[in-house]
């Protein structure tokens, strides 16, 4: 085998490596050189790994924190009031904020807000959709 095609090889199955570990929720980086350096072994291992879902995958960026699933109590019950720092969940399931208020209603006007979204704020015992959170909601809406 002349060397060429051998490194054509190395790239190709460090390709196959890396789409089909992209699928799975891991690294394409990594097992694009781990398919390449292995061959048909990086692949065997890629598909004897159990896959990783989104929710134990998430990227974390410096202004958002990932979250479980289940979200346990935060803070001290308090009477509820609209205003303070304001924290929300945005589609990937990641804290957003701190927000004031003024700059949710903002998001709220642009879409992206909706009743179904997850809010906190310290004034309130845990994380609530905006829609059981009734007096917040007319207000957004105002």
């Amino acid at each position: 085998m002349t060397p060429w095609l051998t490194v054509i090889i190395w790239i190709v199955l460090g390709c196959l490596a890396a789409v089909s570990a992209s699928s799975r929720g891991r690294s394409p980086f990594s097992w694009f050189l781990i398919g390449s350096l292995l061959g048909w072994y990086g692949l065997l291992l890629l598909f004897i790994l159990p896959p990783i879902s989104n929710e134990e995958h998430m990227p974390s960026r410096t202004e958002e924190k990932p979250i479980p699933d289940e979200m346990p109590p935060v803070g001290k019950p308090v009477e509820y009031s609209p205003t303070g720092e304001w924290f929300f969940l945005n589609q990937a399931k990641t804290i957003c904020g701190p927000f004031s208020s003024q700059m949710l209603k903002e998001k709220w006007r642009e879409g992206g807000l909706l009743p179904e979204s997850w809010v906190w704020n310290e004034s309130i015992v845990d994380w609530k959709k905006i829609s059981q959170l009734k007096p917040f909601l007319d207000w957004l809406k105002a």
